[in-house]
């Protein structure tokens, strides 16, 4: 079932439920039901774009009794009504004077029809659906005493849109407040409220216990993450919708939501504004175009460029990336390139090198003039060095030559491109930064081998 065109099964495995056990209490169940959707069970902005059934949907009927029986959805794919019948037949253990449903079909929601409510919960993880909510996520109930099942949708929604260009992969959606958005809940449905029963401990709310069973702390899902599988492609000016199926609360503080590309780019945005999930509505936020933001540790590859960020500034738009591999050999300036001074500006050091002819083999681990990528200056190094474990982490997994660590002789120091004043033949002395000791002062280096890591930045 779905709007516009959804759902297949989604199933999870819940605590069993604790009933009072008595015998012989099977009703006699028909062999059909007429199954259809409350007319308020569309979405709210658009009069068109009404729920309807996938063909061979299931959903889960309690048919007079406890028992958890899966019915099928006999109708085509688009129809609004139709026939369920019966797939399996379980043992009930108590008998009730209603017929409850519950849309999609999971083998571990079970019912206490003593204080009218079923067990159920909202995923953590959806799926991508082209103009809809995902697959199995949206939740619907019915109860009434007859063979007519009227479904009415129990969460609400909220819809993002994006523009842009690229291949979105994922998209996540949490408050700001650190609020429970999704997992183990409870429906009322004598009024089709929903009640999310986690605390922010894993200890089950007051009157939260589920057939005895308390939940877990993974039951308080903070975070709600739409699988958008191998890439939902932005258009530059037609919105792409995104839709999140949440239980109905307010967000005080608002909520912030993560975009991620399938080029290893992802773009957050947060709003402070107050915004209020009600049951069957869906909260439409405005069209936000999709701009590449990246942090510290994640693979930059465009244009050409690649490399893992180790410096990100307004708010990660633009920063600095380090280079996948590394090289290893003699570097200085000829005795009369006195000009690389600068602390926090490579390029500078590379352009002053260049202005001056110092072309020569003692400088040869310097990137060509016209390349974009340039030895660092000891304040960009020192920067790299603050978060090498992470972007070392990163380049390994990403295919690149690991940074070297070691404590023998000169074999972990890193250059920079800025000159010594430490001694009178300081153009030859460039500082550097040993990784086997990067809490230590810069040092630099009069003679022998060194290793160098270029950066650019973006």
């Amino acid at each position: 079932m779905k709007k516009l065109l959804l759902f297949v099964l989604a199933a999870t495995v819940f605590a069993a439920c604790s009933t009072d056990t008595t015998q012989d209490l099977a009703p006699e169940i028909p062999d059909t039901l007429t199954v259809s959707f409350d007319e308020e069970t569309r979405v709210q902005l658009d009069a068109e774009c009404k729920t309807v059934w996938n063909a061979d949907d299931l959903v889960s009927v309690f048919y007079r009794s406890d028992a958890n029986d899966c019915w099928r959805f006999m109708g085509e794919t688009g129809d609004r009504t139709g026939l369920l019948v019966s797939k399996t037949s379980n043992e009930p253990t108590i008998s009730t004077n209603e017929v409850v449903a519950v849309y999609p079909y999971n083998a571990g929601y079970c019912i206490d029809a003593s204080d009218k409510t079923l067990s159920v919960r909202i995923p953590a993880t959806q799926r991508y659906e082209n103009g809809s909510y995902g697959i199995g996520a949206n939740i619907m109930v019915s109860a009434g005493t007859g063979r007519d099942i009227s479904l009415k949708s129990v969460c609400g929604w909220i819809k993002l849109q994006l523009t842009g260009s690229g291949k979105v992969t994922k998209v996540t959606l949490r408050g700001n407040d650190d609020e429970q958005i999704a997992g183990l809940a409870t429906v009322n449905y004598a009024d089709y409220s929903l009640s999310l029963i986690a605390d922010g401990l894993g200890n089950a709310a007051a009157d939260g216990e589920v057939g005895g069973t308390l939940v877990n702390d993974r039951d308080y899902v903070r975070e709600i993450t739409l699988d958008c599988g191998e890439g939902v492609a932005l258009n530059a000016d037609t919105p792409t919708a995104f839709y999140f199926v949440l239980a109905p609360q307010t967000f005080e503080k608002g909520i912030t939501i993560t975009a991620m590309c399938d080029d290893g780019t992802r773009m957050t945005k947060s709003t402070s504004n107050s915004i209020t999930i009600e049951r069957n509505h869906i909260v439409p936020m405005e069209t936000i175009e999709y701009e590449s933001t990246y942090s510290v540790g994640d693979l930059y590859n465009e244009n050409g460029v690649k490399g893992i960020v180790f410096l990100v500034e307004e708010n990660g738009k633009h920063g600095k990336i380090v280079s996948m591999k590394e090289s290893y050999g003699y570097y200085g300036y000829d005795s009369y390139v006195r000009s690389c001074k600068n602390l926090d500006n490579g390029l500078l050091n590379k352009e002053a090198l260049y202005e001056a002819g110092a072309i020569y083999s003692s400088s040869y681990l310097m990137p060509p003039q016209s390349s974009v990528w340039y030895i660092p200056a000891i304040k960009e190094l020192e920067s790299l060095v603050q978060v090498v474990n992470v972007v070392n982490s990163s380049v390994v997994a990403n295919g690149g030559t690991p940074f070297t660590f070691s404590d023998y002789g000169d074999e972990a120091f890193y250059t920079s491109s800025t000159n010594s004043n430490m001694v009178s033949w300081d153009s030859t002395c460039m500082y550097g930064k040993d990784l086997a000791h990067p809490n230590a002062n810069a040092i630099y280096a009069t003679s022998g081998k060194v290793r160098c890591r270029t950066i650019t930045t973006f």
